[in-house]
């Protein structure tokens, strides 16, 4: 008898003409053999390792700097290049991919 493994369905498939339908999305265990002739239609699984009864716990995250010195970009004057504008707004964290020049200042514009 050939090697059993425990596989993911991940296609429908019935491997012999007397074999019950494997269904998509279940688990199954099959032969090598049928595993070899059909790649596509399975997903090897692994078993979870098991954990430990007391995990220690994950030491506590560092708190981040509220206040981070960044260089302050000046707002160009309205006749400035496009190009100038988009520094300036993606400096902002907005992103300018396909806007004009009047998008972007409108974009930039604070409450």
């Amino acid at each position: 008898m050939s090697e059993r493994i425990e596989v993911k369905v991940t296609q429908s498939i019935r491997p012999g003409v007397t074999d019950e339908l494997l269904v998509a999305g279940t688990r199954a265990e099959i032969s090598a053999e049928v595993l070899s002739n059909f790649p596509e239609a399975f997903a090897v699984t692994e078993q979870p390792k098991r954990r430990r009864e007391h995990e220690e716990p994950a030491p506590p995250a560092k708190p981040l700097d509220e206040h981070v010195d960044e260089p302050e970009v000046q707002r160009p004057a309205k006749s400035a290049s496009i190009a100038e504008w988009r520094k300036f707004a993606e400096s902002l964290g907005i992103v300018t991919t396909g806007l004009a020049k009047r998008d972007i200042i409108a974009a930039t514009q604070s409450d």
